[in-house]
């Protein structure tokens, strides 16, 4: 059933035609024949029985005067007549009178009482009552060959299977000219919908109706949900335009003042500094931390919002490679082990995207580690059927199980800020990355213990356009 689901719409309509006039065609020579072939038997028994009977009119007489010579005389013309074989002539005691025979003599057959006709082991066997003006005088027998009715049969099979071959063939040709009828408006219909599936969709596209049908109303939905995603793509870039004009300017008009106050305070600390307490340049430190934490998080929610809108191309990437350059731009503390596993793929994929995902969660796992100066992070793959599986592993503080969900929310951060600058954003970032390429990320973490962060990567890149913006290592 699989192979006859993934048939064309054209070879489905030519073959239900095919199958329903093949059937129809079956049933009908079925009866034909059936009927046909009765009817040659009818006919044989019904030659033979006259025979019989005209044979049996010739010997009315010798059997009523007791004459077996002029009864064998009465036989001789049945000579003449190819299909009969055999004939026996009884008289009223059912004792052989006289008989006549083509080849060897048979079994002398028992005498029916009544009348009686069949064809049995290729004759016709035959019994008839001699009887002359009401009077019955004897019982005749005649045995006829059935090879003509077998030859006829023949005859009568092999041309209805001609002109059975023939219909099919005609009907065949006959349903591939008129599944065009059905399968070409849908066929036209589905390399429509192939056409505007491709990366450069035209939306404005519109199909001409072929009739007022169920087909012609197909294509009414078709132009009208074509119309619809229209109007809704234009919305949706007049949307991201407005969208992305009010993202610079909210981040313009939210990071200026955030400056200000940032020069303000570096201003302050700069010209009280010959009087300025330990406890105010704290303060102040303090304040300018924050102006820069909230700068970071601007910008983090910029780009979070940007994930999935901006397009990025498939390319060959070197994950060995790319993975020690990124490690090189962190440039982790000089005591932290940071190392490559063996068996790094060499594929086609979104390589900005990959590398984000990388950068922030070797950039976590250093930052948050609680000894810098002699722990280790180890980067590996492990391979899967149609994706591949990443991890990042350190022997950091770990993460308790309750709050392996809570990692991965939006500013979500179990450090506190005050030992750690975070937004909270890497994490969902991380996240939203890896979900928009079909694959999921997770972790495994005790406290104490370490943490090991997987995520799933698909061996070739979607096929459908992604968004890329670049993304700052920012951790959650």
């Amino acid at each position: 059933m699989r192979i006859l689901t993934n048939l064309s719409i054209r070879n489905k309509l030519i073959g239900i035609i095919l199958v329903s006039t093949v059937l129809s065609l079956a049933a009908g020579f079925a009866y034909v024949i059936t009927t046909s072939i009765q009817r040659f038997h009818d006919d044989l028994i019904t030659t033979t029985e006259t025979v019989t009977e005209a044979v049996g009119n010739y010997t009315a007489l010798p059997l009523a005067f007791e004459n077996p010579e002029e009864a064998h005389t009465s036989l001789q013309p049945l000579r003449a007549l190819e299909m009969v074989t055999d004939v026996y002539l009884f008289d009223l005691k059912n004792e052989l009178f006289d008989y006549y025979s083509k080849g060897e003599s048979i079994e002398v057959p028992e005498v029916e009482q009544e009348e009686f006709s069949e064809i049995r082991d290729g004759y016709v066997h035959c019994f008839r009552p001699v009887v002359f003006e009401g009077d019955r005088y004897g019982t005749i027998y005649v045995r006829a060959s059935a090879a003509s009715l077998d030859q006829q049969i023949q005859q009568y099979l092999f041309s209805m299977g001609g002109l059975g071959l023939v219909l099919v063939l005609f009907a065949g040709a006959t349903a591939y000219g008129l599944q065009g009828f059905i399968s070409s408006p849908i066929l036209e219909l589905a390399e429509t919908a192939r056409q505007i599936s491709s990366e450069e969709a035209d939306y404005s596209v519109r199909v001409r109706k072929p009739g007022n049908d169920e087909i012609g109303e197909l294509y009414d939905g078709f132009n009208e949900m074509l119309s619809q995603i229209q109007r809704r793509q234009e919305e949706l870039e007049r949307s991201n335009r407005d969208l992305d004009q009010f993202a610079y300017v909210a981040s313009h008009d939210l990071k200026a003042p955030l400056r200000a106050i940032a020069t303000l305070a570096g201003w302050i600390e700069e010209d009280l500094e010959p009087v300025i307490t330990p406890e105010s340049r704290e303060q102040l430190q303090l304040m300018q931390s924050r102006v820069a934490r909230m700068d970071g998080l601007i910008d983090g929610i910029l780009q979070y919002s940007r994930v999935g809108r901006l397009e990025s191309e498939g390319e060959e990437v070197d994950a060995d490679e790319m993975i020690r350059e990124l490690i090189e731009v962190l440039s982790p503390p000089a005591g932290m082990k940071v190392t490559v596993g063996p068996g790094m793929p060499v594929f086609i994929t979104k390589r900005l995207r990959l590398e984000q995902v990388f950068l922030n969660l070797i950039s976590n796992a250093i930052k948050y580690h609680d000894h810098v100066e002699t722990g280790s992070i180890e980067v590996g793959v492990e391979e899967k059927p149609r994706e591949l599986q990443f991890y990042v592993k350190d022997d950091g503080p770990g993460i308790d199980p309750r709050h392996h969900d809570r990692v991965f929310l939006m500013f979500q951060t179990l450090a506190p800020r005050d030992k750690v600058e975070s937004t909270g954003l890497g994490l969902s970032l991380v996240t939203k990355l890896v979900e928009e390429e079909g694959g999921k990320v997770w972790v495994e973490s005790e406290v104490g213990q370490g943490a090991t962060f997987y995520f799933t990567w698909p061996k070739e890149p979607k096929q459908e356009p992604h968004s890329y913006v670049g993304l700052d290592s920012e951790n959650g």
